[in-house]
């Protein structure tokens, strides 16, 4: 998760500094930790990794030339991921052929849970399965498949390895509607990725099978409760 120290934070504003005095290589040290994620945030709107890098560089472009009207005790890295979501949202929505409105109400509700198909207890989905090409393609349908809302959260706390707190503040959310979002989100992708036989967690398919190995040894990818 990435939470950095007061020494990282001192780093940070010592770097903004110098490249506010023409120091374009300490840009460069500034934005490499959060390359990734704001990749991440920008494919998660966008579904479409090309599309994503050009928005990244955009927002980066843009943070460089703007990057005077961060305050000081501002956090970069967040600040980059806002600029890009920002970016992410316009183009998808142009994409769209539609007007973004500022004001726009989410897809999902954030006051109504979502109940899962299959209520068997939980199972551990091992790393070994996910590295099958037909796992991870059905794990990248089904991720592309999920409210944007729910995308950009799972996205960014889950792959990314923001904390809950960051995750908020990138994307202007609550800590309370994060949450909701990342369980919303994880209970979707639990059950677009049920196995065959009903689609049920509980059936013995060898997805299943190998759920209960892995509980059994302690290994799990992120996509349980957490």
């Amino acid at each position: 998760m990435i939470k950095p120290n007061e020494s990282d934070v001192n780093i940070e504003a010592t770097l903004v500094r110098s490249v506010c005095e023409g120091d374009r290589g300490a840009f460069i040290l500034l934005v490499r930790p959060w390359e990734r994620a704001a990749f991440l945030a920008a494919n998660a709107v966008v579904t479409n990794a090309n599309r994503a890098e050009e928005i990244v560089q955009d927002a980066i472009l843009e943070a460089l030339s703007s990057l005077r009207v961060l305050q000081p005790s501002g956090k970069f890295g967040v600040w980059l991921i806002q600029i890009t979501i920002d970016r992410a949202r316009r183009r998808a929505a142009e994409g769209d052929g539609k007007v973004q409105d500022p004001a726009q109400k989410p897809s999902i509700d954030d006051e109504v849970d979502y109940v899962p198909q299959d209520l068997s207890s939980w199972r551990l989905i091992s790393s070994e399965t996910l590295e099958k090409t037909e796992d991870r393609l059905a794990l990248e349908h089904a991720f592309v498949c999920l409210p944007q809302e729910c995308r950009e959260v799972l996205a960014l706390h889950d792959v990314a390895h923001l904390s809950h707190s960051q995750t908020a503040e990138a994307l202007g959310l609550s800590l309370r509607q994060v949450k909701d979002r990342l369980r919303r989100a994880r209970l979707q992708l639990r059950d677009a990725l049920a196995p065959g036989n009903g689609g049920k967690w509980s059936n013995g398919s060898a997805l299943a099978d190998d759920q209960k190995a892995m509980q059994a040894s302690g290994g799990a990818t992120g996509l349980g409760p957490g």
